[in-house]
């Protein structure tokens, strides 16, 4: 997240939701969480939740590339992303 556009303003105004990837274990994502919270403040939570093995970045591309992404994203994400114009190549 260090790398985000503002990170810092997006700790200022939203509760972070943090849930492992297979790479991680628990322990190292509560320690990243703290590094985080030292770094920028805010509110993370850890959300107990089963692993996805796809990466918003993949998703993105598959945008970008004018995949489908149903299988991954709710309808109400797939219509913002249309509506902005969101991850359309530059």
């Amino acid at each position: 997240m260090e790398r985000w556009y503002r990170p810092d303003l997006i700790f200022q105004n939203a509760v972070i939701l943090a849930a492992c990837r297979t790479s991680y274990t628990r322990e190292s994502l509560s320690r990243k969480m703290q590094q985080l919270q030292a770094a920028y403040g805010g509110d993370i939570r850890f959300l107990d939740a089963p692993d996805v093995p796809i990466s918003s970045s993949e998703i993105r591309k598959m945008v970008r590339e004018g995949k489908d992404i149903s299988a991954w994203v709710v309808p109400e994400v797939m219509d913002y992303i249309k509506e902005k114009g969101l991850y359309r190549q530059q």
